[in-house]
């Protein structure tokens, strides 16, 4: 479940929508701090008290004016009538028909296979950045920009600069700057 998804369903909760929550693993937002991630999960049953874990979405059929999804968990079949479906998985990355083979670019489901650098670990032309890649960030829109200005400046630079993609161990937020050795930063 994506970080927004679960912003957003607490917000039309807010708003007076009835709102149900199914999520297929045991905890939503994997990667992100786990007691924070704990706390999240018990105030959002507080206020929207029907939240699923561990449930599978089978299936979506629409039925006139209404939609019936099938799920399953350790309990068994689950039917839910609803007017609307709001799918809040995340995202897979674009790459499928970019031939990534002819260029020698190892990937993987999550992305281009890529260094601490976010270059390519197979052909060190190749960088990617957010959803094109499979690094250690987090599945979030600062980070992908984050990567994206620390790709750009490389490219820009005509070098391959050091790039720090590090962690603020307070937040746990992603950071990126470029290092160039020798210079000054810009």
């Amino acid at each position: 479940m994506e970080a927004i998804f679960l912003s957003n369903s607490r917000t039309l909760r807010r708003a007076g929508a009835q709102v149900r929550i199914i999520h297929r693993r045991s905890r939503p937002l994997e990667g992100f701090d786990p007691d924070l991630v704990d706390q999240l999960v018990q105030t959002t049953r507080e206020l929207i008290t029907d939240v699923h874990l561990n449930t599978s979405v089978e299936a979506v059929e629409k039925h006139s004016e209404h939609f019936i999804v099938s799920a399953a968990s350790e309990e068994g079949e689950h039917r839910f009538e609803t007017d609307l479906v709001v799918h809040g998985a995340g995202r897979v990355p674009d790459i499928d028909d970019l031939d990534l083979e002819a260029a020698d670019v190892t990937h993987e489901k999550r992305g281009v296979t890529v260094n601490d650098f976010l270059q390519s670990v197979s052909n060190p032309g190749v960088y990617a950045a957010g959803d094109a890649a499979a690094s250690s960030g987090l599945p979030l829109t600062p980070v992908a920009s984050a990567e994206g200005h620390v790709v750009a400046k490389q490219h820009a630079e005509r070098q391959s600069p050091q790039a720090e993609l590090r962690w603020c161990s307070n937040r746990r937020l992603y950071r990126a700057a470029s290092c160039f050795s020798g210079r000054a930063r810009r």
